[in-house]
C-alpha cells in the first residue's frame, strides 16, 4: 500500500489569493471561519492550520461549492471566478471516468484512496455538518462511514479510515485524530491534548499529522500506533504553500518557506531517528506538493526562487541517493505531480500557455516514467485540483469540490502492463501484442537510478 502527498479539494485558495495581493506569511491561528489545511493548489477555498474549517466548507462563504452564491452545483463547475461556465457536465468526464459527486468538500488526494476503497468528505451546509463517505473501487457502492459532524480531511490505509474532529465543538484546539476499522466498524480515539492535531496520514505502523498549539507555529508530528507515544518531527513545517508526505513506512517529506514564499523540500527518516532533519535540493528552493513514490518525491519545482512567475515543472528526488533532476521540462507549468506504478499525472499549462499562479486552469496530463510518453486526459481546460494516481485508477477534483474517478485501462490511456498508451496508437497483433517499450534508457527513472540527474 502505497500513499502520497496531503492533498485536499478545497485547500490552497486563501494562501494563493494572500500570495497574488503580496502576502508571504499567514497566522497560525485558527479560525473556525476557514475551510481545511489540505494542500492541493485549489484556489476556491479557504485554509488554515488546524484542519477544523467549520464554517460553510466550500470555500467562498456561500455554501454551495460555486462562488457565485446561487446554489447550483449541478452541471454548473465552478473555476473559482464567480461565475458559472455552465459547460455540459459530460465534457468533464473523459473516456472511462464517472462523476462521484458534486460535494467532495473534504477530498485528501492519494491518502483518499487505499486498495479498493475511495473515501471523501461531503459538506451539507444546512446544518453544516460533514460526513465521510466511502465508494469500493470495484463496485458502484457509496456508503456514509461516519454521522454528520465534524469529521474531517478523512484519509485510508488498509482497513482504516482517519480524520480529524472537534471533541468540543465550539473549540478549535480541541481538534483530535480518530480512526474507524471499514470491516469491524470498531472506532478509536488516537490524540487527546491541548492542541489541534488534523491531517492524518497513516502507514503501517506510524500516523504523521501536523499539530498547532495556540501561540505556537505549526508542526509535525508522529505517533506509533501500536503504544499511541507521539513524538514531534519539527516545529515549523508549514509551507507557503503547504504540503507534506509519508510513504507509510519510513519517510516524512515537507515542504516549507524558510525564506518566506520559497519553499525548501525537507526530509525525515523514520527508522533513524536519532538523524537530524535534512534539507533536499539545495539548488531547487521552490517546491511546492511534495509525494513520495518508490522512494523518490515528485513535486512541482522551479529553480529560481525570487521570481514564483518562473515556470514550474515535475522535478524527481530519490531520498537514498539524493540524486535529483527535472523529468520533463517545459516552457509552461506542471504542477501537483502524483506517481503510481508506471505514470505520473499532473496539471499542465501548456496548451493554455498561462502562469498558473496567476491563472490556475489547466488539464491533467498523464506522463510515462519508463518511456516518457505523455497523454492529455481531460477535454476542457479548467480549475483540476488533488491529482491522485492509484494503480490504473486516476482521482480528481473539477473546481471546487467535483469528484471524478477514473479507469485509465478501460479509458484507452493505459495498456495492461500500467504504460501510456501514445495517441491514436492501437495494439498489434504480434507476439508483443502492441505493448510499449520500456527500455532502460527511456525515462527519468533510468536518470535518477544512473544518479545523474537526467544531466
Amino acid at each position: 500500500m502505497k500513499t502520497t502527498a496531503y492533498l485536499g479539494s478545497v485547500a490552497l485558495a486563501v494562501w494563493l489569493s494572500a500570495w497574488q495581493l503580496g502576502c508571504s506569511s499567514c497566522s497560525s491561528e485558527p479560525s473556525d471561519d476557514d475551510v481545511d489545511t489540505s494542500t492541493d493548489g485549489d484556489v476556491d477555498g479557504d485554509t488554515d492550520t488546524d484542519g477544523d474549517g467549520d464554517g460553510d466548507g466550500d470555500g467562498d462563504g456561500d455554501g454551495d461549492s460555486d462562488t457565485d452564491g446561487d446554489s447550483d452545483t449541478g452541471t454548473a463547475t465552478d473555476t473559482g471566478s464567480d461565475t458559472d461556465t455552465d459547460t455540459d457536465t459530460a465534457e468533464f468526464v473523459p473516456p472511462g471516468c464517472e462523476l462521484i459527486t458534486y460535494y467532495a468538500t473534504e477530498y485528501t488526494g492519494v491518502y483518499g484512496i487505499d486498495g479498493d476503497h475511495l473515501v471523501w468528505g461531503e459538506y451539507d451546509p444546512d446544518p453544516g455538518n460533514f460526513t465521510i463517505m466511502m465508494r469500493t473501487l470495484s463496485s458502484t457502492m457509496v456508503e456514509a462511514k461516519t454521522e454528520p459532524g465534524s469529521s474531517r480531511n478523512p484519509v485510508i490505509w488498509g482497513d482504516w479510515i482517519y480524520w480529524n474532529e472537534k471533541t468540543d465543538i465550539t473549540d478549535s484546539f480541541t481538534r483530535e485524530l480518530f480512526r474507524k476499522n471499514i470491516e469491524t466498524d470498531e472506532i478509536e480515539q488516537l490524540t487527546d491534548d491541548d492542541c489541534a492535531d488534523f491531517a492524518p496520514m497513516p502507514g503501517e505502523s506510524y500516523v504523521v499529522f501536523f499539530h498547532v498549539c495556540e501561540g505556537d507555529t505549526t508542526g509535525l508530528s508522529y505517533m506509533d500506533l501500536s503504544t499511541h507515544a507521539t513524538t514531534s518531527i519539527s516545529d515549523d513545517a508549514y509551507g507557503n504553500p503547504p504540503g507534506a508526505d509519508f510513504d507509510g513506512e519510513r519517510w516524512v517529506v515537507w515542504a516549507f518557506d524558510e525564506t518566506p514564499g520559497y519553499n525548501r523540500g525537507y526530509k525525515f527518516d523514520l527508522w533513524n531517528t536519532s538523524l537530524p532533519i535534512e534539507t533536499m535540493d539545495a539548488d531547487v528552493h521552490a517546491t511546492t506538493w511534495p509525494e513520495i513514490h518508490d522512494g523518490k518525491v515528485y513535486s512541482g519545482t522551479a529553480p529560481d526562487p525570487y521570481s514564483l512567475t518562473n515556470h514550474y515543472d515535475v522535478h524527481i528526488h530519490d531520498l537514498e541517493t539524493d540524486a535529483n533532476g527535472y523529468f520533463n521540462v517545459s516552457p509552461w507549468f506542471q504542477m501537483a505531480p502524483s506517481a503510481s506504478g508506471e505514470v505520473v499525472a499532473y496539471i499542465d499549462t501548456e496548451e493554455l500557455e498561462t502562469n498558473w499562479w496567476s491563472d490556475p486552469v489547466g488539464h491533467v496530463e498523464i506522463a510515462d516514467l519508463a518511456t516518457s510518453e505523455t497523454r492529455q486526459v481531460t477535454q476542457v481546460p479548467y480549475g483540476y485540483y488533488t491529482i491522485t494516481m492509484h494503480g490504473k485508477y486516476l482521482a480528481y477534483i473539477a473546481g471546487s469540490s467535483t469528484l471524478i474517478l477514473c479507469d485509465l485501462e478501460e479509458g484507452g490511456f493505459i495498456d495492461g502492463d500500467g504504460h501510456v498508451i501514445p495517441e491514436g496508437w492501437l495494439p498489434d497483433a504480434g507476439v508483443d501484442g502492441g505493448a510499449i517499450d520500456a527500455g532502460p534508457d527511456a525515462g527519468m527513472d533510468a536518470a535518477i537510478d544512473a544518479g545523474d540527474g537526467g544531466a
